[in-house]
């Protein structure tokens, strides 16, 4: 897990900050939960798959963070509260967040788009034949 400095400051003049998680730190549970928001949403409507697999990668990625709503108060972290993303502004703050977990996302879309390849999650392993 590393800490990443956000484009905003807090109250005190201190910068934000969100724990990103890699994808080391990553469960098979946290693999079916991707994929099940990828899958689970209607592929004819490409726009709204993408924000919710979106919105899906940052409730894995985000551990924690210093961000404040408009009463000052603490945002929930996206796993907590996947409604979040409409305070996470300014806009750099979420450039900021998205390209963090990145390499989440590139491990899970890889994962997705490939179907031939063999499941990490099956019981068994390929004979060598």
């Amino acid at each position: 897990m590393k800490r990443i400095t956000l484009p905003a400051v807090q109250a005190d003049g201190t910068p934000h900050w969100a724990d990103i998680r890699g994808p080391e730190d990553l469960s098979a549970d946290d693999y079916l939960e991707f994929t099940a928001a990828a899958a689970g949403s209607d592929t004819s409507q490409l726009g709204e798959m993408t924000k919710t697999s979106l919105k899906a990668l940052l409730a894995l990625g985000v551990a924690g963070w210093s961000l404040t709503g408009p009463n000052g108060d603490t945002l929930p972290i996206p796993s907590a509260d996947p409604t979040v993303t409409v305070h996470i502004k300014p806009l750099p703050v979420a450039v900021s967040l998205f390209s963090a977990v990145q390499p989440i996302m590139s491990m899970l879309i890889d994962r997705v788009e490939d179907p031939k390849d063999p499941d990490p999650m099956s019981p068994t392993v390929p004979s060598a034949d």
